[in-house]
C-alpha cells in the first residue's frame, strides 16, 4: 500500500473489521425480532460521522455483561480515564469498545495505535497480521486513521492507558475521514 489506508466496502478482510466476538447490537426501537449483527466497523463509521450516535435506546447484549446502553459500551479515547480499569465483579475491568484517532503509531516489540489520551496494544505477532490485512507496510501510514479496539482498559507503567488486542476480529480501522 502507498501512503494510505483505503476505507473498503461493506466486507471485512482479516483485521480490518471485526464483529465484536460474542456482541449483538440491537436499535432499541423495533420489534423483538428486529434485531441487527452489526461490525465494528459500522459503528466505528457512524461513531466518526454522526455526532449523537450511538442513539440513547441503543443496547447492545455484550457476552459477559448481558444488555448494556451503547453510549456506556463506547469509550471515545479522550474520554477514557483510570476509573475505565477498575476491576468489576470477575476481577477485571469492564469489557468496551474504545475508538478514537490514531495520532502517533509506534511499532517496537509491539505496536502501540496512540490516541489522544489512551493506545491499542498489539503484540508483535497480532500486528504482523493486522499490518498485512490492511495492506501497510509502514505504521505510520495509520496516522489520522480512525480505530476502534473492543477490550478492557489497562494502565501501563507511567499511567499509560492502554486496550490489548491479541485478536484482530476484535477491531476496525478506517481512513480519515474526508471533508
Amino acid at each position: 500500500m502507498s501512503g494510505t489506508v483505503s476505507g473498503g466496502g461493506g466486507g471485512t478482510t482479516g483485521g480490518t473489521g471485526g464483529t465484536g466476538a460474542g456482541t449483538k447490537y440491537t436499535d432499541g426501537g423495533g420489534a423483538p425480532g428486529n434485531q441487527q449483527t452489526t461490525g465494528l466497523r459500522a459503528h466505528l463509521r457512524s461513531l466518526r460521522n454522526l455526532p449523537d450516535y450511538p442513539n440513547p435506546d441503543m443496547k447492545l447484549d455484550v457476552a459477559g455483561r448481558g444488555e448494556v446502553n451503547a453510549a456506556e459500551y463506547f469509550c471515545r479515547f479522550e474520554d477514557a480515564t483510570d476509573a475505565h480499569a477498575t476491576p468489576v465483579r470477575d476481577g477485571k475491568a469492564r469489557l468496551m469498545a474504545y475508538w478514537g484517532v490514531i495520532t502517533w503509531p509506534n511499532e517496537g516489540n509491539s505496536l502501540f495505535l496512540n490516541g489522544q489520551g489512551m493506545a491499542v496494544l498489539l503484540p508483535k505477532k497480532t500486528a504482523k497480521t493486522f499490518l498485512e490485512a490492511l495492506g501497510v507496510s509502514d505504521p505510520k501510514q495509520l496516522r489520522n486513521c480512525h480505530v476502534i479496539a473492543e477490550g478492557r482498559l489497562e494502565l501501563g507503567q507511567g499511567g499509560t492507558r492502554y486496550v490489548r488486542v491479541d485478536d484482530t476480529t476484535r477491531m476496525a480501522v478506517l481512513p480519515p475521514k474526508t471533508p
